[in-house]
């Protein structure tokens, strides 16, 4: 049984079993969000788009628009199956059974079996956020996207050491692009540093990170995006892209990204065999 896995648009991983569609998340597959200010940095093409609707799951890790993207949502199949991790309310599954859309909420910590050989656990968290384990075998995918680790690291930690490490893949925010930092003074002037100096600390951070949990190799997720609006084009060049990844890394850790990713764009697969 062979199990492979790939990145498409912004935040979705798609899992295939011997080359049949399993499992996508996060799936923003086209237009834009954020009232029009974030778009994708590549386009899905059109077997990208069938692979995620022909997908039995569709796992939503949280509300903001980059993951749960409606008019992506409304491209789905009705018989397929949502997933969703236990947030504190349920407006998600309400909303998503409204419009026809099956919705399962996943207890925290508790293993679901999906296709023999594959199971995942969803491990939500104060944040209003969710990460995703999926255990194919002899291998383990872990689906940070853009959550911040609140207090999981121990018992991610503990999964990850079972596996061999260069079986071991974290999928995670890249950079803090655009967040918290569009500051300026009192006659307008942006007052933040420049890229060149923001970005050895954006790489730093996420490969602390991944050393933290042990993990054998990187792949970029909810970071594929461009700001398309005129008053955010200012942080297209805070943006991480390859390049930037082995220029500053190294510093911090050895650790295996793929550069077929590009980082911020492009599409990574990686082969799992059990």
């Amino acid at each position: 049984m062979r199990f492979s896995f790939e990145t498409l648009g912004n935040a979705t991983l798609a899992f295939r079993e011997d080359g049949r569609p399993v499992l996508a998340t996060d799936p923003w597959l086209t237009g834009t969000c954020y009232f029009g200010s974030w778009g994708l940095d590549r386009l899905l093409t059109a077997d990208e788009l069938a692979l995620v609707q022909a997908s039995e799951y569709i796992w939503i890790s949280h509300g903001h628009p980059d993951h749960f993207h409606i008019p992506s949502l409304d491209l789905l199949r009705r018989d397929q199956k949502t997933l969703l991790p236990d947030h504190y309310s349920s407006d998600i599954k309400t909303f998503l059974e409204r419009r026809s859309l099956p919705a399962e909420v996943m207890p925290c910590r508790t293993w679901k079996q999906l296709p023999p050989g594959i199971r995942i656990l969803c491990l939500d968290n104060e944040n209003q956020d969710a990460i995703l384990l999926i255990d194919a075998g002899d291998s383990l995918v872990l689906d940070l996207n853009d959550s911040p680790l609140c207090g999981e690291r121990r018992f991610i930690r503990g999964l990850v050491k079972r596996f061999d490490k260069a079986r071991t893949y974290v999928a995670a925010l890249c950079s803090n692009d655009a967040d918290m930092f569009n500051l300026v003074d009192a006659s307008g002037r942006r007052v933040i540093d420049p890229p060149e100096q923001r970005k050895p600390g954006m790489v730093w951070a996420l490969a602390r990170i991944a050393e933290s949990l042990g993990v054998g190799s990187y792949v970029s997720s909810a970071s594929q995006h461009i700001y398309l609006r005129t008053d955010a084009t200012w942080a297209n060049p805070y943006r991480v892209g390859w390049a930037d990844v082995p220029a500053f890394v190294i510093l911090a850790l050895t650790l295996p990204f793929s550069s077929s990713s590009g980082v911020t764009g492009g599409s990574v697969a990686a082969h799992i065999r059990v």
